[in-house]
């Protein structure tokens, strides 16, 4: 198979090639005629693993490489009781088109035509509710109002008077019974006919030059509530449990094996329950976080923001403004989710300065972690002026990242080396923040590191920016009180 490189143009968590992978190991499984059943495929992953992204792109190169492709969003549709009205309805409008192609094709067996014609009509059979209120309307036809109410009562494990019960007569009870039996032998018999409609119309799709399996994608699943999660699972096993059928479910495992637990009970083991559902796991790796920064920054609007430094810039270190994000989730150890709410702060307060300002990045993602570690701090920076961020030590993991410095000492000519640190300049930015002295500004601009001086020079060059970078930790406090979800 090969992939359509344009639809993974912002692949920046290296998704491509597990989609090329897999889908060589569902085309490998389909042509197996000894297989009879459905292939049910699960894209596992924690949040921000890019699993809604994953599954997108993958069918868009699937649409684009002539393949049958549906794609149901169980979240969205999570607003109705039954799953199987929506998940019907989709398959219908995602299918339609094609058996009107195999339909127009002299070349399709009259019954493939027909049996692809018909299969609508047999799914509405085969959904047909059998639950309490379905009983009680069809009781109604052989036992009076009455007693159509004590048998729900029953059923609902209401209290119910014998004397009663005895009402129902047996002849009533015999048909009442019957009537059930019939309607749910009629409605496996329409699952059956779906099933075999379902294999004519993949069969079909190949005498129109499409390669099948039908792909199926079902995103969000673990995010719905988990009747219906167990519901729509339950009907992919049962009644669209065809060859020639691919269902590809992103969703995370272990959060969804909770949700069934939560429904069957605590000692329930929801795990083993999905493996009755789903043939194959594909676990999304975590990403690393220079490539989840940089997933950030393409869906925002500081990817075109005019004047985003580094802090860490020269003729060997051109950082991007996402590698520097990356570098403090790494220093302040912050998992994705965290590193998702840091940047949705920073957004929020660079979204209130106005574009012709410049936005120092290394110290405002810094006060943003340090904010997010201990927000008492934030709140100290705010309320006075220290040259130091209180208890830095104890939120960090090491110095992070190092840049050699080379430079000529003032002594003697000959070249020497300096290392600075993530944690230096942080440091330095915090120290400058505050009120300088001009000596103090004197003395750093002597300094070798030139670093420090870029950096000093930027701040110091004009009133508005000093007091610009000293409002930092207030925007950032606001900012942490406004939610994204």
């Amino acid at each position: 198979m090969e992939s359509n490189t344009s639809h993974w143009k912002n692949d920046l968590l290296q998704r491509k090639q597990a989609s090329i992978f897999l889908q060589n190991i569902i085309d490998t499984r389909n042509k197996n005629s000894l297989d009879k059943n459905a292939i049910c495929m699960a894209i596992d992953g924690d949040w921000g693993t890019g699993k809604s992204f994953f599954i997108d792109k993958w069918s868009e190169t699937l649409r684009e490489d002539g393949r049958c492709v549906i794609f149901f969003d169980a979240w969205k549709n999570d607003l109705s009781d039954d799953p199987l009205i929506g998940f019907i309805s989709q398959i219908n409008s995602g299918l339609k088109d094609w058996i009107r192609k195999i339909k127009g094709e002299e070349t399709v067996p009259d019954k493939i035509k027909s049996r692809a014609t018909q299969i609508f009509t047999n799914a509405a059979h085969a959904i047909i509710p059998l639950g309490k209120e379905f009983i009680k309307h069809n009781a109604m036809k052989y036992i009076s109002n009455e007693g159509t109410q004590i048998f729900a009562n029953i059923s609902s494990n209401k209290n119910a008077d014998d004397s009663n019960i005895f009402e129902l007569k047996s002849e009533h009870i015999e048909k009442y019974f019957d009537a059930a039996l019939k309607t749910h032998e009629m409605q496996q018999a329409s699952i059956e006919t779906l099933t075999r409609d379902l294999e004519y119309i993949a069969e079909g799709l190949s005498f129109i030059d499409i390669k099948p399996p039908i792909y199926i994608f079902i995103d969000e699943l673990d995010r719905c509530r988990p009747t219906y999660a167990i519901k729509l699972l339950e009907s992919i096993k049962h009644i669209f449990n065809a060859k020639g059928i691919c269902f590809i479910l992103a969703t995370n495992i272990n959060q969804l094996s909770q949700s069934i637990k939560a429904v069957y009970g605590g000692s329930f083991d929801g795990r083993a329950y999905l493996k009755r559902f789903i043939d194959y796991e594909y676990k999304l790796n975590y990403p690393d976080n220079f490539s989840f920064c940089a997933h950030l920054f393409s869906k925002s609007f500081l990817s075109n923001h005019p004047r985003l430094f580094s802090g860490i810039t020269g003729s060997e270190y051109q950082d991007k403004p996402s590698d520097v994000l990356a570098d403090i989730a790494n220093i302040f150890q912050l998992d994705l989710r965290s590193i998702n709410q840091i940047f949705g702060q920073v957004e929020a307060a660079i979204a209130s300065i106005s574009e012709l300002e410049e936005i120092h990045c290394l110290y405002i993602f810094a006060l943003a972690a340090i904010m997010h570690k201990n927000p008492k701090i934030i709140d100290e920076l705010c309320m006075g002026s220290f040259k130091r961020i209180p208890d830095l030590d104890t939120m960090i993991s090491g110095n992070g990242r190092e840049f050699i410095e080379s430079f000529r000492t003032n002594q003697i000519s000959r070249i020497t080396t300096e290392t600075t640190t993530i944690k230096d300049l942080i440091v330095f930015y915090q120290y400058i923040s505050t009120d300088l002295e001009q000596s103090d500004i004197n003395s750093i601009l002597s300094e070798d590191s030139r670093y420090r001086r870029q950096i000093l020079q930027r701040v110091y060059n004009s009133k508005s920016a000093h007091k610009l970078i000293k409002s930092y930790p207030a925007l950032l406090r606001m900012a942490g009180s406004l939610e994204s979800n």
